[in-house]
């Protein structure tokens, strides 16, 4: 059954220009981006840019830049899946010719979840090819030090389509979904979190960064240089494995609300 419902969605999708656009997209920009940075010049007591490009440096640096990758190509995809189909009314079709609502919703987190597994594949391919590169001496140790950014980088793609996702499920409508998507990710979170959470539970209050969007970003922050001390953490990033769990926790919120809406709503 798993394997059917994901192969329906394949075949939904593989012919539709707009998804292999952004598939391409993708490919492409996560190795570019990322070594486009080698242009930025930092201190050499950091480490340099090419530390960036070192083990174990290279799976937090190229996690971040692909959280951006992620941000946008994932979460219109996420749109996609199902704003598509209402505006083609293939939705409708699919439940006349016998599919339940219960294998139609789950079919498309099937497919999500084969999405983000293979992103996060494709990121751990591209961190190999570039550590093993730019590392003169290549310790094995050294290579696995950071491997836990491949879990937390299909965690991250997986939580940017699903949010997507229960956009598209509220508004049906492809344009505002997205509108809604990037604005809220770009400003209106930022807003909750440094004017009206900051003002009621004040400045220094943690609880800022528990935000799900926020949450999501911190999966994979920005690689703080190595300074020595300075160089931990700031107060802005949430520690990893509470990164995870607000994640997972969100993740389950976003799929309950969306299911309860899809399996209520008049299609």
């Amino acid at each position: 059954m798993v394997l059917h419902l994901l192969k329906l969605e394949w075949k939904k999708l593989v012919t539709y220009n707009l998804f292999r656009i952004l598939v391409a997209l993708y490919i492409a920009l996560l190795p570019l981006g990322f070594l486009i940075g080698r242009g930025i010049q930092l201190p050499e007591e950091t480490g340099g840019t090419i530390s960036f490009y070192t083990f174990p440096k290279v799976w937090q640096a190229l996690g971040y830049a692909g959280n951006w990758m992620s941000f946008f190509f994932l979460g219109f995809l996420g749109v996609l899946l199902v704003t598509n189909e209402f505006s083609y009314k293939t939705l409708r079709q699919n439940l006349i010719t016998g599919m339940s609502r219960k294998e139609y919703f789950f079919g498309k987190y099937i497919f999500m979840i084969a999405v983000s597994i293979a992103a996060a594949l494709y990121y751990a391919i591209v961190a190999l090819g570039v550590g093993f590169y730019y590392t003169d001496y290549v310790i094995i140790e050294r290579v696995m030090e950071n491997i836990d950014f491949i879990p937390k980088f299909f965690l991250m793609s997986f939580a940017y389509m699903n949010f997507a996702f229960l956009l598209g499920i509220l508004l049906r409508r492809m344009g505002l979904a997205l509108f809604l998507y990037f604005i809220y990710t770009l400003l209106i979170e930022m807003v909750l979190r440094y004017f009206f959470h900051a003002k009621i539970f004040g400045e220094d209050s943690a609880s800022r960064n528990y935000y799900p969007l926020n949450a999501f970003e911190d999966l994979a922050p920005f690689p703080i240089p190595d300074i020595g001390p300075s160089s931990e953490m700031p107060n802005f990033f949430l520690e990893p494995n509470l990164a995870v769990i607000l994640t997972l926790v969100y993740s389950g919120i976003f799929t309950f609300i969306a299911y309860q809406v899809f399996m209520k709503r008049d299609l």
